[in-house]
């Protein structure tokens, strides 16, 4: 009955011993995987830092709505300038 135990009991060490390196493999499988991942998810994060950068250097130079308004704004006070010195000199 010892041997008869003792036969069961390596197959199940056996047993035991695959299914722990097989879990470990599928550990070590996954992490590589996920490290990858990260891997091209910091290439890509990377490159879209490099894009927003380039782009707030654009739009730092470029014609704004709000320098519309402000030009636009001193013309109307010039036009209207000229529209009163026009009604002055039309009444004399």
């Amino acid at each position: 009955m010892t041997e008869q135990k003792s036969s069961l009991e390596r197959h199940v060490q056996s047993l035991i011993g695959v299914l722990v390196v097989g879990l470990l493999g599928w550990v070590g499988l996954t992490l590589q995987t996920m490290t990858e991942s990260v891997a091209r998810l910091e290439e890509k994060v990377a490159g879209l830092e490099r894009q927003l950068d380039f782009l707030q250097g654009q739009t730092r130079d470029r014609y704004t709505r709000g320098d519309a308004t402000r030009d636009f704004d001193v013309m109307r006070k010039v036009l209207d300038d000229h529209a009163d010195r026009i009604k002055t000199l039309e009444k004399r």
